[in-house]
């Protein structure tokens, strides 16, 4: 098999002409380019050069070789500086997909980190509604996502991020803007927007207040944090919803969060295809993740729940 150290050896004497100006180049020994020069004419099967007055004079074979053979050592030169660019993470690209509420700041402040820190790399992140997350791991568009419903399937590794504390969402000068913690029996007769009855989390807030026996005036369904974060700025009622949705209506000001009693728990998940082995970027990724995330929480004032967990790469 043509190695490219022979391939190598081959250019540099076709250039040079000489045994010892390509033992000069690569920093060998005359004997070594000979051997060199022998095994490649043995592995195609014909003479490449020829001894004229003290120099070796490439055939007519030789040199349309060597075109061939130039081109070949310059590939994998650059295949080999490549590889370099991505051990060391000067290179190579990373795709994530998240939720919404979880792609901005939460992954937007991460990827700035490995921009500063690696600025060759190449970053793309999308975001997707919860239920097609998996289709974009399974189908190799996304390397990473993040998500706030677990998946359960064989080809995803599917891994609890953190907990956070669900909050109330109150409009700019609600009676119960000014207490750090709003308590459900605080919501007797509140204008309440609700999510839909099929979503997961409905039942849940439902039978807090039923057990209460508060009454609230429910007239408005969402699907998700968003749209009722969008409604409470609005000032058309208060709503209990995840804290990420809601910072962007805070840092705008349009409306204020408390914490909500008793507690409703919104899990973060973690995912990648099984399939496919972590990158040394994606290594990389879940390093800064892993940095960043308390201080993002913290400029969130997010309420955790039991810290948050390292993920794994295995």
């Amino acid at each position: 098999m043509i190695s490219s150290r022979q391939l190598e050896a081959f250019v540099i004497l076709v250039e040079k002409g000489s045994l010892t100006k390509a033992a000069e180049a690569m920093d060998v020994s005359q004997p070594t380019v000979s051997k060199l020069i022998r095994n490649l004419e043995r592995e195609v099967r014909m003479k490449l050069f020829v001894s004229e007055r003290q120099r070796l004079v490439p055939t007519p074979e030789a040199l349309l070789l060597a075109e061939r053979a130039r081109r070949t050592v310059d590939d994998l030169r650059t295949l080999h500086e490549f590889a370099t660019e991505l051990r060391h993470l000067d290179a190579g690209r990373l795709d994530l997909i998240a939720i919404g509420a979880l792609s901005n700041p939460v992954l937007v402040e991460v990827l700035a980190q490995m921009a500063r820190d690696t600025p060759e790399v190449s970053f793309s992140l999308s975001v997707s509604v919860e239920r097609d997350i998996a289709e974009w791991l399974v189908s190799s568009q996304a390397d990473w996502a993040l998500s706030m419903m677990p998946v359960d399937r064989p080809e995803i590794v599917c891994e609890p991020l953190l907990r956070v504390a669900a909050c109330c969402a109150l409009p700019i000068g609600h009676r119960l803007a000014h207490q750090a913690v709003v308590y459900a029996e605080e919501l007797e007769g509140e204008r309440f927007i609700s999510f839909r009855r099929d979503g997961r989390l409905r039942p849940i807030v439902d039978r807090i207040f039923l057990e209460r026996s508060v009454r609230r005036r429910l007239n408005i369904e969402v699907y998700s944090s968003e749209q009722a974060c969008a409604m409470v700025a609005h000032e058309m009622g208060v709503a209990i919803v995840e804290p990420f949705s809601a910072h962007k209506y805070v840092t705008m000001g349009q409306l204020v969060v408390r914490h909500f009693e008793p507690v409703i728990p919104y899990s973060v998940y973690l995912l990648r295809n099984r399939q496919r082995p972590v990158s040394a970027l994606g290594g990389r990724f879940i390093e800064v993740l892993s940095q960043r995330l308390p201080r993002i929480l913290s400029t969130m004032k997010v309420r955790t729940l039991d810290g948050y967990s390292v993920p794994t790469l295995r």
